[in-house]
């Protein structure tokens, strides 16, 4: 089969529960549904127009699925509607003061809504809800896209929204809220099953291929799984989905970092997306265990914005973008920033954690050596090395919107991002081809866009780096983490053992391995430093947890 890049069109995305809250929002209910029955003014209706043939996409988009082609789901529409000329203004019996545009485009089963200009003053609320008010985004305030500009929602279920704004009350400043265009959703047939209360999904993206939870407590990769996510962006007027997956840097400082494939954004001869301020990251899409339940797992955990700082092209490059989101993960979606092993080593065995069609989140598996390869698909051809060459287990494969995805090596690390491959339910040892964190580290012709200066911004020169957990959460332990714990951990690396020096009394230390299992264990000590012999132990990252009289810290380290 041909070498074909693994993008997709957003596709599962449509069906959101109820009253959520995302995009790094307040919740709440818009103030008019307390006083429909007293509002005067009817908000007319902007319609927008539309020119589409819906069986005649879906009937070439099921053409393009038998070549492993891309898949359109959403066409976008331009829309002229800002607030400041359109909708209309009501004063609530509370006094407080709501502006209400509402938007509707034909026979949608799904819209998304691209903004030109979005801006909220301090005080100020905007919620959008769909026609029968069963979902609600919001309320936007301050804090959702502070600069300005360009911005995006979520899908909106149905073929008509609302924007609500409730106006400040300690502020003067005037909102900008400007409409670009709207997504235009039209493929109902991959969301819905024959009732349209009940979501196909888990099985929309290949039922051979396991769900990321299909494991017992000790799930190896229950760390690295948090820091993979869904990018939605929009290209060629419309919008796609891939893989990404937040990376750590040597800071260690949870600057918001995203791993993707190039091809995410371009015609793989360079960047023809300009959006970036407007791509949604959807977290923790998953489902809780291996089977698919019938309520579809939460969908509500978005970030919206980034600019892209890095991008290498498959032509003669390596396929690789890097961007750093608009704003900050919130610690409520216990994000966790991937490590990475830029060296030249072959990894002997690992994951991709993935999310095929913008499904939820999947785990394919392989145990036999990589190979280092020089990829050709669809008439691009890489540069010469620049990817690596996977066999999967046979128990899980990728598909289209897998692309982006991160290759982790047996050490849990990233060395890889997902470009191309062969791989499909009936030939599950079709190989895929990821390209290396190597050569876009510092290799490729243009030394500007190596990835190795946002990564390693102060040139340690390391070749691996663990990753980054901002939430205390530890392999093997619930305990609570105090970070004022002082002590070092050395050498890191480590090859025959590790030295703990505290400035405090050393009560228990105990190490686990990256599946979780307690591997040493000292307690009932009273000494400020304690070496460990690791010399028998395999290559591999380790969780160190040590309480002191002072409390309960953890660290990693890498043993070679």
């Amino acid at each position: 089969m041909d070498r074909q890049l693994k993008y997709y069109i957003l596709t599962v995305l449509l069906i959101i529960s109820a009253a959520v809250k995302s995009q790094i929002s307040e919740g709440g209910t818009p103030p008019s549904f307390q006083y429909t029955t007293s509002l005067r003014a009817a908000v007319a209706p902007y319609e927008v127009s539309v020119n589409i043939d819906k069986k005649r996409l879906m009937w070439e988009d099921s053409i393009a699925a038998m070549n492993h082609g891309a898949i359109r789901v959403a066409e976008t529409f331009p829309v002229n509607l800002n607030i400041d000329s359109t909708g209309v203004w009501s004063v609530l019996p509370d006094s407080q003061k709501i502006w209400r545009q509402t938007v509707t485009a034909p026979d949608a089963d799904g819209l998304i809504i691209s903004y030109k200009e979005f801006y909220i003053p301090e005080g100020g609320k905007l919620y959008i809800y769909n026609s029968d008010k069963s979902q609600i985004l919001g309320a936007y305030t301050n804090q959702t896209n502070r600069a300005g500009g360009g911005f995006a929602n979520e899908i909106v279920r149905g073929d008509t929204f609302t924007l609500e704004y409730v106006a400040s009350d300690i502020s003067d400043e005037k909102p900008r809220i400007e409409l670009l265009d709207v997504g235009y959703v039209y493929n109902r047939a991959a969301l819905y099953a024959a009732s349209d209360n009940v979501l196909v999904y888990g099985d929309a993206s290949n039922n051979c291929i396991q769900n990321i939870n299909c494991f017992p407590a000790s799930n190896p990769w229950r760390d690295q799984k948090r820091g993979v996510v869904i990018v939605i962006s929009k290209r060629n007027s419309r919008w796609w989905a891939c893989t990404g997956s937040l990376i750590n840097n040597t800071r260690q400082d949870g600057t918001p970092y995203v791993l993707t494939a190039a091809h995410c954004f371009s015609n793989d001869h360079g960047v023809t997306y300009a959006g970036f301020e407007s791509i949604i990251y959807y977290f923790n899409y998953e489902e809780w265990g291996c089977t698919t339940g019938t309520k579809q797992p939460d969908i509500t955990q978005t970030v919206v914005g980034s600019t892209l700082k890095s991008f290498i092209p498959l032509k003669q490059g390596g396929d690789g973008a890097l961007l750093l989101l608009s704003s900050s993960v919130p610690a409520s979606y216990k994000a966790y920033f991937n490590g990475w092993d830029n060296s030249s080593a072959i990894a002997q065995s690992g994951a991709v954690i993935h999310q095929p069609l913008a499904d939820i989140k999947k785990l394919t598996l392989y145990d036999t050596p990589l190979a280092t390869a020089t990829l050709t698909a669809e008439g691009v051809t890489a540069a010469t090395l620049a990817h690596l060459r996977v066999v999967y287990d046979g128990n899980g494969v990728t598909n289209s919107g897998s692309s982006g995805a991160p290759l982790f090596n047996e050490n849990g690390l990233i060395i890889g991002i997902l470009s191309a491959g062969s791989s499909t339910c009936s030939s599950p040892f079709g190989p895929d081809y990821y390209g290396r964190l190597n050569y876009l580290w510092d290799k490729y012709s243009d030394s500007s866009l190596h990835f190795k200066q946002y990564l390693d911004p102060d040139n340690t020169g390391v070749t691996s780096l663990v990753g980054y957990d901002p939430n205390g959460i530890v392999a093997g332990t619930d305990d609570i983490i105090d970070s004022s714990v002082d002590y070092t951990l050395f050498p890191n690396p480590a090859a025959n053992e590790i030295n703990i020096n505290s400035k405090s009394i050393i009560r228990t230390v105990e190490i686990f391995d990256i599946a979780g299992r307690l591997l040493f264990s000292k307690k009932g000590y009273s000494s400020s430093t304690l070496s460990v012999n690791i010399s028998d132990w395999s290559r591999g990252v380790y969780t160190v947890v040590i309480q002191s009289g002072n409390g309960k810290q953890t660290d990693k380290f890498i043993k070679n």
